[in-house]
């Protein structure tokens, strides 16, 4: 609603002359909308503590067993080398008595060296078993080379490791000479006079001594396992040997032969050995009742 301004007649508010004077009306002032009310401001909610941050969980990976690492053959540290063998210059011979201890050493020349009991480089005449003219020693680039100079009593090697025993061989163990005769078929034993009780062992060989006249001595049967010869025990006995040792020698048997065996004996034991015998540095042989021993000269 609003006046006229002249009558002050109340007007509509959309009259714009008064009805009563003719007044031109002035259109109502439209009332200003309140102001709203200033807000108050808003409460504003206390920060909370942001809450530590979560890792998106990761899906959990099958354990892997770790590669295993390569295994190298262990490397075995080469063995030292060898040190080179001194060049040989030549041999020599060492005499040696019964205990093993050198008498005198003669160097063998390039024409060789001769031993006998009457002619030769070295004569021993004292040797009753020597013959005149029995042993030829020459050199060879392999070694020395040793033969028998046509000698009644021949040439024996010491054995080192066991030799085999063949028909008629013969072997010194101390101061006794011994001849070996194998048996092969078992009329034999009855030529022999050894009649074999049933389940006793076969008789292998038979081992007879040799007297110092040459004649035959002892003869023994050799059976299995073993045939023991010695100067206080075993199947071939002889106490009166001085220089034989308690248990001197064996012979056994292997795969149908007969070895002769020296059981570390003090004086040694020796099998005649023919023709041509290569012998290295340390071997020893037998000449009559000589030992003599090889060595290299460096």
């Amino acid at each position: 609603m609003k006046e006229c301004p002249n009558c002050k007649t109340p007007l509509e508010s959309d009259y714009a002359f008064c009805p009563e004077c003719g007044q031109p009306v002035p259109k109502a002032p439209i009332d200003a909308a309140p102001a709203p009310a200033a807000a108050e401001p808003a409460q504003v909610a206390p920060a909370q503590p942001a809450a530590p941050a979560v890792e998106s969980p990761v899906a959990a990976q099958p354990p892997v067993a770790p590669k295993p690492e390569e295994v190298k053959p262990a490397v075995q540290p080469s063995a030292p080398a060898k040190a080179p063998e001194p060049a040989v210059k030549g041999y020599k011979i060492i005499r040696l008595s019964r205990g093993g201890a050198g008498t005198s050493e003669h160097e063998i020349p390039e024409k060789g060296l001769t031993v006998g009991r009457e002619y030769g480089d070295i004569v021993i005449p004292e040797d009753a078993t020597l013959s005149p003219s029995h042993l030829i020693l020459t050199v060879k680039k392999e070694g020395v080379v040793a033969e028998d100079a046509g000698s009644l009593n021949g040439i024996y090697l010491r054995v080192t490791t066991p030799q085999q025993l063949k028909d008629e061989d013969l072997f010194v163990c101390g101061d006794s000479v011994f001849r070996t005769a194998l048996i092969t078929d078992n009329s034999v034993h009855e030529q022999l006079g050894f009649f074999q009780a049933k389940g006793e062992p076969v008789i292998l060989a038979t081992v007879t001594r040799i007297l110092e006249d040459g004649r035959d001595g002892e003869v023994f049967s050799v059976k299995p396992p073993e045939f023991v010869i010695g100067r206080d025990e075993g199947n071939a006995v002889f106490p009166q040997d001085r220089f034989m040792s308690r248990h001197h020698a064996s012979i056994f048997s292997k795969n149908g032969d007969i070895y002769l065996n020296d059981a570390n004996s003090r004086n040694g034991s020796y099998i005649r050995k023919e023709g041509a015998i290569l012998l290295k540095s340390g071997d020893i042989i037998l000449v009559g009742r000589q030992l003599l021993r090889i060595e290299a000269i460096t």
